[in-house]
């Protein structure tokens, strides 16, 4: 026993639930697909230990040989979640032509409309999200959009609110101005569903060769951008395939997550 492995049990003595927690990742990640939990929702205040149960999942994922990806508050749209999972997972010698130059693309693209000084107030904030469907619009809650745009709507409907639509409305016609081609077009103005195929085609490939883990750290901030995409990942619906069977994703935040939405993968989740 090192120095490693008393600083784990002293921690762990502080927050006794937790231990129950790893106990289980440890063994179901050594259990077969079809037993397996595919869900951990890690969730508690501040100062609980979970980003330090989060440290001890990463330890056991990689003593296990697993791929895993970690992302958190740092990142504000969908497009930036799954390029750093990509960038993470590439680590471990995963890559996927086709996504890597799509995503790279789609960089470069919303990079040269940023960085163009005619372009619409707040670019940079609704880039990322559905502009064609503004009920499927997603921003963060650290932007503080709907206060920055003076709309009083209720978090529920300030997506329709006349500022909210003269905004994507303003941003479209930028959009159009400026990229000729209709697939980059599409790309920047819907990321969310041109990039997501072949990123479950990515992480498929990935899986072929050993389990993969990701992890969500401080859900809570992200949910709203998060928490439906992840659902469609995990249903085969809307994509044509869903996330591979020896994959498991590692969710926490202040709250726990809502059972009602995810009631479909009940099963899955622990």
């Amino acid at each position: 026993m090192d120095l490693r492995d008393l600083l784990s049990i002293r921690r762990l003595e502080k927050f006794p639930g937790w231990n129950k927690y790893k106990q289980q990742f440890k063994r179901n990640i050594k259990l077969l697909s079809f037993d397996r939990f595919y869900i951990f929702n890690i969730y508690g205040e501040a100062n609980v230990g979970k980003t330090y149960l989060l440290d001890q999942f990463r330890c056991i994922a990689q003593e296990n040989g697993v791929s895993y990806a970690t992302v958190g508050k740092e990142f504000d749209d969908v497009p930036s979640f799954r390029g750093k999972i990509y960038e993470d997972l590439r680590i471990s010698g995963a890559s996927e032509f086709i996504f890597e130059t799509l995503y790279s693309n789609y960089v470069r693209l919303r990079s040269e409309l940023v960085s163009n000084p005619s372009r619409p107030k707040y670019t940079n904030d609704f880039l990322g999200g559905n502009l064609l469907n503004i009920d499927e619009l997603r921003i963060s809650p650290e932007k503080d959009i709907a206060k920055r745009i003076n709309t009083w709507s209720t978090e529920q409907d300030w997506r329709q609110s006349e500022e909210i639509k003269d905004t994507v409305s303003e941003l479209a016609k930028y959009i159009e101005s400026q990229i000729l081609e209709s697939s980059d077009r599409k790309l920047i103005e819907n990321p969310i569903d041109e990039l997501t195929p072949d990123f479950l085609s990515f992480l498929n490939e990935t899986a072929k060769a050993n389990s993969v883990v990701l992890f969500f750290d401080d859900y809570h901030i992200n949910k709203v951008i998060l928490d439906e995409w992840l659902r469609d990942l995990v249903s085969p619906f809307r994509y044509g395939k869903g996330l591979p069977g020896n994959i498991i994703l590692v969710i926490s935040g202040h709250e726990k997550i809502d059972r009602e939405k995810w009631s479909l993968f009940d099963s899955f989740i622990i």
